[in-house]
């Protein structure tokens, strides 16, 4: 269950505390470990929210806006340890965060940078292709964590879409100029930074 990071504030904080210094969390830590979860006010800056299984926070799911563009410009996503496997319920609410970003706060892009070699890496290269983003490129020596050097890769979807002039059907990639669905409306292009 997706809840506001707010609500679970103390738990959250005992969680990022707990795993501050486990080097299987390098790649979410980076340089320098956080040893508390600074949870803010309100959704304006930060969209920081808990994935929540059986009462127990089981991940930390955060995305910064950046205000003047008005799209993410980052994403922070972690599903911290559990005794029963908790992967699918936290894979679920990281969709359901997405979907949040996309489609109710309607964030035209969504940019975000993983560490080369952590597991998590070839999740987000399907999960890219999937959603129809690409991968911007790799950074070269990007961090120290530790004593070695990882490279960075950044991907980014953008929020764009064919939609149908008379039944609204919506496809991320035109396949014909008419609507395959009612036949009757062409299949405009709707650029997600043109949108008033």
């Amino acid at each position: 269950m997706l809840v506001a990071a707010k609500a679970y504030e103390a738990e959250l904080t005992k969680k990022v505390a707990s795993i501050a210094l486990d080097p299987y969390y390098k790649f979410w830590h980076s340089s320098y470990p956080d040893t508390e979860a600074k949870v803010d006010d309100s959704f304006w800056t930060n969209i920081q929210c808990v994935s929540v299984h059986n009462g127990e926070v089981i991940g930390y799911l955060k995305a910064h806006i950046d205000r003047p563009g008005n799209y993410v410009s980052s994403l922070s996503c972690v599903h911290f340890p559990d005794r029963e496997p908790t992967k699918m319920v936290f894979g679920m609410d990281l969709r359901r965060f997405m979907r949040y970003l996309l489609d109710d706060l309607g964030m035209p892009k969504i940019s975000w940078t993983v560490y080369r070699g952590n597991p998590v890496e070839k999740h987000y290269d399907r999960l890219i292709k999937k959603m129809g983003g690409r991968i911007v490129g790799i950074e070269k020596y990007a961090v120290k964590l530790g004593k070695e050097w990882y490279d960075s890769k950044q991907y980014e979807f953008i929020n764009d879409y064919f939609e149908c002039t008379h039944c609204g059907t919506k496809v991320k990639k035109e396949a014909e100029v008419m609507c395959w669905k009612c036949g009757l409306g062409e299949m405009v292009y709707v650029n997600p930074f043109n949108k008033h």
